[in-house]
């Protein structure tokens, strides 16, 4: 008997010994994946030299501008005749979008006007489907938790192989290499700035600078795939409800404390355009008439098309690269600038 328990105890501790090994290689191995992950990707945007630089200055700002990055390239606050800034950023959704302005918008005495930039696909997208990693940064520089809170999934947002674990060997293989991020301590697009070989720029203005063109037949392409990426994967119905109910409510407060909301469709080429379904289209026209029937008070601009655009005024076929954003801010400061004087 004694004989037979020694054997099981030694038994479970090789075992244990066995877990424990294994454990610790499978560890090891795991981080040396990871440190080789942290030199070909990113760990962060520059989301937190946004939020910092928009909270800086936050006392002087009248206008602010929310969306994704169609905004966030779309709209310099430097052509804007009062204190503007832009606080869109690359994939974010309406829920970071009000989240954002919930957490400082008690702490802006000069706020006069909010403008919501939207997308067909805006009422059904959820950012935390697709860019996750995104979602933690919100947390780190804003203190925003995720619309599903801090769970697991949360956690392993940290980890650089756990998030592109499909294409790591992959790029491992081809020699990728991590890119560069360009944060810049000015407001303006200055000379200096269109004259350098800097691609794109986060300025303190909020504002992403972006430089670059697509021929005719790239644009096609383009338009296509990226039209299909958005109303295939972006959109889901299920999200509409919800979605719809968070900016309402933002709307709603905004609208009491006597701030001036618009929501505005930004510009995008035919080739972006006519790629979607007309179902889909016609969805989004309904979704948004019925918006507007709750808030009578708000103004809605669709700048989609109809304005002195060229294709070299976009860097694909659904973004603005620097010279179009000039023209386009120019266009949208003069109408908020004719609607705003018109309060007392």
């Amino acid at each position: 008997m004694q004989l037979k328990t020694a054997m099981r105890k030694k038994s479970v501790r090789s075992t244990w010994t066995k877990l424990l090994l294994f454990g610790a290689g499978f560890i090891i191995l795991y981080s040396a994946y990871e440190v080789a992950a942290r030199k070909i990707y990113l760990h962060r945007t520059n989301l937190d030299v946004q939020i910092k630089a928009f909270a800086d200055e936050r006392n002087e700002i009248e206008i602010v501008f929310l969306g994704n990055s169609h905004i966030h390239k779309g709209i310099n606050p430097q052509y804007f005749q009062r204190k503007a800034f832009n606080l869109a950023f690359n994939a974010q959704d309406l829920y970071y979008d009000t989240q954002l302005l919930h957490k400082y918008v008690a702490h802006m005495p000069r706020l006069k006007a909010v403008v919501f930039g939207l997308d067909y696909f805006s009422f059904g997208y959820d950012e935390s489907e697709l860019y996750p990693h995104l979602v933690r940064e919100y947390y780190d520089s804003a203190h925003i938790k995720p619309r599903a809170g801090l769970d697991v999934s949360f956690y392993t947002n940290y980890s650089l192989l756990f998030l592109h674990k499909e294409t790591f060997v992959g790029d491992i293989l081809t020699g990728k290499r991590k890119s560069v991020l360009h944060s810049l301590n000015e407001d303006t697009v200055s000379s200096t700035l269109v004259a350098s070989d800097i691609k794109e720029a986060l300025l303190r203005s909020g504002y992403q600078f972006s430089r670059g063109a697509m021929n005719k037949e790239d644009l096609h392409v383009n338009g296509l795939a990226r039209a299909k990426f958005h109303y295939s994967r972006c959109f889901r119905q299920k999200n509409v409800n919800p979605i719809r109910q968070r900016l309402s409510q933002s709307i709603h407060e905004l609208t009491a404390q006597g701030t001036k909301v618009f929501l505005i469709i930004p510009p995008f080429t035919s080739y972006y355009r006519d790629a979607f379904p007309a179902e889909f289209l016609n969805q989004l026209k309904q979704d948004m008439e019925e918006l507007l029937q709750s808030h009578p008070g708000i103004t809605f601009f669709d700048f989609s098309s109809g304005l002195p655009l060229e294709q070299h005024h976009f860097l694909d076929s659904d973004h603005l690269n620097y010279q179009g954003a000039e023209v386009f801010s120019r266009i949208l400061s003069d109408t908020l600038e004719n609607l705003l004087t018109q309060i007392p």
